[in-house]
């Protein structure tokens, strides 16, 4: 069986897996379960019946609220696999993706500290008692400055997200959400802004697909980067023909002409022969492109360097040198 065939699987399994703990969760009365009530519901109101009851308390009372987290995640994986790009479930991610619900429920439970009962109830079992030992040793300032930290790293450990780019651009959002409520004596201006913020952002995506499909002509490109010390001259370029068919100093044999039944193939000097490769144009066309790459990468904070450039008969290969401190991933995640 196809891999592609098994990952559509995997995805439609983890999906509904991740729909059956999201709607355990949603639907959940506490009078489902016979220990919270001396007449417990019959049948039980929850939308899975008594097994989505029975879930549904036990992620609750272990991790309160942020327990919505898991069946979100499981979504996503599902997704991931569905179109097939299985996502990295290494223990690595797994851990990230507890520390992300218990530093979530932990929070929670900080903020709710003061009504200790309705904290215990919000925040399930670990949230509650984790928030109550950090607040006894870091006081509540340093609770919140630590859970928050560590549900951004976690967020960064699970979805490999930047945690630069995802401040960045919450930030960014939250400035226009607020821009009108500091701004009230300019109303008019307020939308211009916003629309020019926007034109911005949309202008410089336009302006990177512009460059990159400026650089897709008639072969395929690859982008390598290398990590050396910052490369200041002149990429190399270097130029790969076709071989030739037939050997050198040899005459190519005449073509015979070509019959099938009573009908005669037409001969191949109806064919046009290829415009003669002229090197020196090539190489100042690939520099071009040399220069595009690293002024686009550049609009976006990233500071790199055309090292070498290798054209053959398919490829065009442009290997990049990041400059020190630049991190691969980021010039693979843009």
């Amino acid at each position: 069986m196809k891999a592609k065939r098994i990952n559509e699987f995997k995805g439609v399994l983890v999906v509904a897996i991740g729909l059956i703990v999201l709607a355990s969760l949603v639907s959940f009365d506490r009078n489902d379960i016979g220990f919270y009530s001396s007449s417990p519901n019959i049948p039980p109101h929850n939308w899975i019946s008594s097994f989505g009851a029975y879930l549904a308390f036990l992620l609750l009372y272990l991790f309160g609220w942020s327990s919505i987290v898991i069946p979100l995640f499981l979504l996503w994986f599902g997704v991931k696999f569905f179109i097939n790009e299985p996502p990295d479930l290494r223990w690595p991610r797994l851990l990230g993706l507890l520390l992300l619900v218990l530093s979530a429920a932990s929070l929670v439970g900080l903020i709710l500290l003061d009504a200790q009962s309705v904290a215990f109830d919000r925040a399930g079992f670990f949230g509650f008692h984790i928030a109550k030992t950090i607040s006894a040793y870091f006081g509540r300032l340093g609770g919140f400055i630590l859970f928050i930290t560590l549900i951004l790293l976690s967020l960064g450990l699970v979805t490999e997200i930047l945690i630069s780019t995802f401040l960045r651009n919450g930030c960014s959002k939250l400035q226009f959400c607020l821009f009108p409520i500091f701004q009230k004596k300019e109303k008019k201006a307020a939308p211009a802004v916003r629309g020019l913020g926007q034109a911005e952002s949309h202008g410089k995506e336009n302006k990177l697909k512009t460059k990159i499909n400026s650089l897709k002509n008639a072969q395929e490109e690859e982008i390598e980067p290398v990590a050396r010390p910052l490369f200041t001259g002149k990429p190399k370029v270097r130029i790969k023909e076709d071989a030739p068919l037939e050997a050198a100093g040899a005459e190519p044999k005449p073509q015979q002409p070509l019959k099938i039944g009573d009908y005669h193939l037409p001969s191949l000097d109806l064919l046009d022969s290829p415009p003669p490769l002229e090197a020196r144009q090539i190489k100042e066309d690939l520099t071009h492109n040399a220069r595009i790459l690293e002024e686009t990468l550049d609009d976006f904070g990233i500071s790199v360097k055309i090292t070498d450039i290798e054209r053959g008969p398919i490829i065009t290969r442009y290997e990049l040198e990041p400059a020190p401190g630049v991190k691969v991933n980021r010039i693979v995640t843009l």
